[in-house]
């Protein structure tokens, strides 16, 4: 593609790699703050990102979400139960197991886009606003949680429908950003700024994990509708200084890698889940620093076009180079 916007390439390349390093973070002992900091912003801006490139198209959403889930859900399913001796699961496609929540939640978002698909600016506004306040109030009922994802399709909504509305201004803010270059300083002090303050907020008691998982109650995960909004706010200012300092222009292998992110995505659970089998049998700690390493390795293993063209020719049927950026790499 000519006119590619590796700037989400490189961010998703980015993103792909702190979602597989988050999970065998949960492995390693301490280093809460670092864990805080990566769920604070990881998964809205990824879901931001999905919702920019979004459009309807019900075959599309069949092959590239449903279809995929249903595969996946069965398999993680089988896989706990034979290999994790999770002999209790039982198969259900209600309760997405573990990662699966968010094709699950994607599948409700790109269905709902004719639903949202308003076109004026005040009623993008008034949507996402009222996406925001359903956010909060869900938190209210204890009964919005596992089940269906309930709890994450409403908390993480807006970051969806945000990306799908600023899609037709993408370029122009693109253009804006190129055209004031001798301003990236004063950006780059101000973003600096905000995600220290972000963080040193991070590392007090305030916000727990549960908090930051977007399927509790307030009542479950012990915050209130002020925590849960401080939340939203901080995980809308990660994304905006990513989007601002992220840089639009091709890296070597990391924009290769944020192209084929949703084969590391569904595939890198399984070797989380049979390396905590490992630790937890050994009664030892994952340390950090294979944690990095792990992580690395699953993503240049798992993150490139040969792996992704044959998932793409598992779930589309299709040649990889007949599938648009936007309809399976995401």
């Amino acid at each position: 593609m000519g006119n590619r916007l590796y700037k989400f390439d490189n961010l998703k390349a980015v993103l792909i790699f702190l979602v597989v390093f988050g999970h065998f973070l949960e492995l390693v002992q301490g280093h809460r703050l670092l864990y805080l900091t990566i769920y604070s912003f990881h998964m809205p801006l990824f879901i931001f990102i999905t919702g920019y490139f979004a459009h309807f198209d019900s075959k599309k959403i069949l092959s590239g979400l449903v279809f995929p889930y249903c595969v996946f859900q069965i398999l993680y399913t089988y896989f706990e139960r034979i290999v994790l001796k999770n002999e209790n699961l039982t198969l259900t496609f209600l309760r997405p197991r573990w990662i699966l929540w968010y094709l699950f939640a994607m599948i409700v978002y790109y269905l709902l886009i004719p639903f949202f698909d308003v076109k004026t600016k005040k009623q993008r506004i008034a949507a996402v606003t009222g996406m925001v306040l359903l956010a909060l109030l869900s938190g209210y009922d204890s009964k919005v949680g596992y089940d269906y994802s309930s709890a994450r399709i409403f908390t993480f909504m807006p970051f969806f429908y945000a990306g799908y509305y600023l899609s037709d201004s993408g370029n122009m803010l693109f253009n804006t950003y190129r055209s004031h270059r001798k301003s990236y300083m004063l950006k780059g002090m101000v973003s600096a700024g905000l995600a220290a303050l972000m963080v040193m907020v991070l590392s007090t008691d305030v916000i727990s994990k549960k908090m930051l998982y977007g399927s509790y109650s307030y009542e479950d995960a012990g915050y209130n509708i002020w925590i849960k909004l401080l939340i939203l706010v901080f995980a809308s200012v990660w994304t905006a200084v990513f989007m601002l300092m992220a840089p639009d222009k091709k890296i070597p292998m990391l924009s290769e890698i944020g192209k084929d992110t949703m084969p590391v995505f569904l595939l890198h659970g399984f070797i989380v889940k049979l390396i905590d089998k490992q630790c937890r049998a050994m009664g030892e700690s994952l340390p950090l620093a294979w944690a990095v390493v792990l992580s690395a390795a699953v993503v240049l293993v798992l993150g490139n076009r040969y792996v992704n063209a044959v998932f793409v020719l598992l779930f589309t049927g299709k040649n990889k180079k007949k599938v648009h950026h936007s309809d399976w790499s995401r």
